[in-house]
């Protein structure tokens, strides 16, 4: 389970909203996977913290799986290419 809501977190977070060039940035997909994410889901802490985010947009937001959780909380990470959203889900936290 905790497998799934990680790869739907990264494919969250790497879908393309609008054109945009692609930096490779390793240490801060790293940092996004294993910091943000797992740190969210198996400890509770607050991911994303000390990025760039903003409220993501109703078009965005349309685009999130309707599954994902506090969907209405998104935000944009870093740019408006990348959304994330994270809350929980019965006794589940997903990110």
């Amino acid at each position: 389970m905790l497998r799934r809501w990680l790869v739907l977190a990264i494919s969250l977070a790497a879908l393309p909203l609008q054109a945009a060039e692609i930096e490779e940035n390793e240490p801060l997909v790293m940092r996004l996977i294993f910091e943000d994410c797992l740190g969210y889901i198996r400890h509770g802490r607050t991911p994303f913290e000390g990025l760039a985010t903003r409220p993501a947009s109703r078009e965005a937001i349309a685009e999130l799986p309707s599954r994902a959780p506090d969907r209405e909380k998104a935000v944009e990470l870093l740019s408006p290419r990348y959304v994330a959203a994270w809350g929980r889900d019965g006794q589940t936290r997903h990110a």
